[in-house]
């Protein structure tokens, strides 16, 4: 009995691992110039609906990530309004050419080609919008969901 949990311990460690590893590779895809909300990145790893473990990712990563591309769902900074992590994530968009629109919010990206799709596209989600959820995604689909990243046009 003792063996049994111990392996159903790996192997729930070893799928958190996987899980961590997805977020942090969809991150990393949000192209220069572009931002992504925390949910997006979420649904794009395959774990839509978990905005805030991609906050928690970001905050405690030990890895060099581009923090300051992933805003809140409206397009805003999730930092308080003229804190330092504010200002640094402001100064890091503006130099990729991301300027903030109305209050603040930074426009996220849609479902146009991109290089993101490039790198981390999968045949299984081909043609599902970004915009909704698909209504029945096939098995493979469910963690190769990267492509499907809140886009709009990026700021170049």
């Amino acid at each position: 009995m003792l063996a049994a949990s111990t392996e159903s311990q790996r192997e729930m460690a070893d799928s958190a691992a996987r899980v961590h590893t997805r977020i942090i590779e969809a991150i990393r895809a949000v192209p220069i110039g572009c931002t992504a909300s925390y949910g997006g990145v979420a649904r794009a790893a395959g774990v839509p609906g978990r905005a805030r473990l991609v906050g928690w990712i970001l905050r405690n990563a030990d890895v060099e990530l581009p923090w300051h591309r992933i805003v809140r769902a409206d397009g805003r900074s999730a930092f308080p309004v003229d804190s330092t992590e504010w200002r640094k994530q402001r100064k890091l968009l503006a130099a990729e050419g991301v300027r903030p629109g109305n209050l603040g919010a930074y426009p996220l990206a849609t479902a146009a080609a991109t290089d993101m799709d490039m790198l981390l596209w999968r045949p299984a989600i081909t043609g599902t919008p970004v915009d909704r959820e698909p209504r029945q995604p096939p098995r493979r689909a469910q963690h190769a969901a990267t492509a499907r990243i809140e886009r709009r046009k990026c700021h170049h």
